[in-house]
């Protein structure tokens, strides 16, 4: 499944791929990688892409969200540790909002919003009755 991670704030693209890989070293191993024009992290989990030339789509997620992201990756889970990956995007999440003030967007398939930090209270658009079981009690911050 495809997620796209966002931020709205200082952090620029390089910077908030360093803060990701250093979040998952902790945990697992992981295979980063420089180029020109992007960076890829790969773990046993998921696979992430950072755009370091031109971030695509940005003015999209504006109009349709009214989020203006800074930063953001795309995040494709692997299906076999879905639910592993996806423990540990969260566990990024919650790194991420004690480390910086910015606000952040979790988006399921480009368009459901599963979390936002918005003016530093959480929020999430999911229902319990929702088909993907998401792990917010990892975060240890209310969810409004």
């Amino acid at each position: 499944m495809d997620y796209e991670l966002l931020l709205s704030g200082e952090m620029s693209q390089k910077s908030f791929s360093i803060f990701v890989k250093k979040i998952i070293e902790k945990r697992i191993s992981v295979d980063y990688k420089e180029y020109s024009d992007n960076i890829g992290i790969a773990c046993d989990y998921f696979s992430m892409f950072f755009d370091l030339d031109e971030i695509i789509g940005l003015d999209i997620i504006y109009d349709e969200y009214g989020f203006k992201a800074t930063a953001n990756t795309r995040v494709q889970l692997f299906g076999n540790t879905f639910k592993q990956g996806l423990e540990l995007i969260f566990i990024i999440i919650k790194n991420l909002a004690a480390y910086t003030d910015d606000d952040i967007l979790l988006l399921e398939n480009g368009s459901i919003i599963v979390l936002e930090k918005k003016d530093g209270t959480l929020f999430t658009h999911i229902n319990e009755s929702w088909e993907t079981e998401y792990p917010f009690d990892l975060l240890n911050i209310q969810i409004v």
